[in-house]
């Protein structure tokens, strides 16, 4: 969805994030291939339920091992993973590569546009630690052991954590780069996330007498943490809201319909707040499983976010273009030859060159700015740069 509207208000995505254009998928083929695949896993995971239970006339499956099937749609996965990648140039592995190691190496947009999708897809980061932890632990051992559940409990504030402490390194790295004392007050937006997931594992794990000031603790680091992200996300990741701007409670410039943006700045406040719905969890829980529950907030989040990265790239290309990414040199489609390289270049361009003659009583002509000057009188750039 956020690649058809870029291409339908001419948002140049791919060479923002420094995409290969020749092996750039289009959004058509890729929404066939996520269709297929959410297909294939459906089945999977229909072909599973079956094998455990075996109702009358499916006992046959119970002759395979159930895990079989969720393997084999990991082992798909993965390969298609894979093979994109490798026509990609490894685009999203180099990515990820910096991201890691953000401190040690230069930021661009690209990397920290990415560490973003990933702040928000921690419920997935989740998800996908417990199936590695069943799929290769607890089914091969006694599953009433349940070891995965047992480690699961300190396993899920560090995933939580890490997406904001790479986001948190990023910023101090363009700091020390740009000298931006911007980034610090981003860094600070990182930082006070980190705090939420913290305060909302010790809540989790306290005891009673302690329970109240944690939870207490806990609802003070989220709401600081809720307006601070939402004021970030409206003045500098969108660039709405300033004051006097042509376009009113906007910006100078915009490249979408007006209401987009104020239909927007409502969702994002509004999803923002989903972390209160964890606090009635166990009112809700007679309505709603916490699984389910989960899954609904995840589901949220991945739409505020994809929301969040239609307006984040399009004033990214009104301010911002070249101040967080390399240059990029665009070739002239026009042969040049260097008569240093190739002797035979400063022949031929005296073989070219138009004879003309002229009349003695005739003053020679004046050279016109608006003529085509020649090799002697300037230099022809190879390439033009962006920035």
């Amino acid at each position: 969805a956020d690649m058809y509207i870029w291409t339908s208000y001419r948002i140049n995505y791919m060479f923002i994030f420094e995409f290969n254009q020749s092996s750039t998928l289009k959004y058509a083929t890729i929404l066939e291939i996520a269709a297929l695949f959410s297909l294939f896993l459906t089945v999977s995971m229909l072909l599973m339920l079956l094998s455990v239970v075996q109702p009358q006339g499916f006992s046959w499956l119970g002759a395979l091992n159930p895990t079989i099937y969720p393997l084999a749609t990991l082992i798909l996965c993965i390969s298609a993973l894979t093979y994109f990648q490798y026509r990609s140039d490894w685009w999203l592995f180099r990515t990820l590569a910096r991201i890691v190691t953000a401190p040690l190496t230069t930021v661009v947009f690209k990397d920290f546009f990415v560490a973003d999708q990933l702040v928000s897809l921690v419920i997935v980061l989740h998800d996908l630690e417990y199936m590695f932890c069943y799929l290769f632990v607890d089914v091969w051992k006694d599953p009433s052991l349940q070891n995965c559940r047992s480690s699961h409990v300190w396993v899920t504030p560090i995933i939580g954590m890490l997406p904001l402490l790479w986001r948190f390194l990023q910023c101090l790295r363009r700091f020390k780069d740009s000298k931006d004392k911007w980034q610090l007050a981003n860094a600070a937006k990182y930082f006070s996330g980190i705090l939420v997931v913290w305060t909302s594992f010790f809540r989790t794990v306290s005891t009673d007498d302690s329970e109240p000031a944690m939870l207490t603790l806990w609802i003070i680091s989220a709401i600081f943490a809720t307006l601070y992200s939402f004021y970030w996300d409206m003045r500098k990741d969108w660039g709405i809201a300033q004051g006097g701007a042509q376009y009113r409670f906007l910006r100078d410039e915009k490249l979408y319909p007006t209401r987009w943006y104020f239909f927007a700045a409502f969702v994002n406040f509004t999803l923002r707040l989903g972390w209160t719905m964890t606090i009635s969890a166990e009112m809700l829980s007679s309505v709603l499983h916490p699984e389910v529950l989960k899954t609904i907030l995840a589901s949220l989040e991945i739409y505020r976010r994809c929301q969040w990265n239609v307006f984040r790239l399009e004033n990214e290309q009104l301010n911002n273009i070249g101040k967080f990414r390399a240059l990029a040199d665009i070739p002239l489609p026009l042969p040049m030859r260097d008569p240093w390289i190739d002797p035979t270049a400063a022949q031929s361009a005296q073989e070219e060159k138009p004879k003309v003659v002229l009349d003695p009583l005739t003053p020679p002509p004046r050279s016109s700015s608006h003529g085509n000057p020649s090799h002697s009188d300037s230099a022809v750039p190879h390439s033009f740069s962006f920035s």
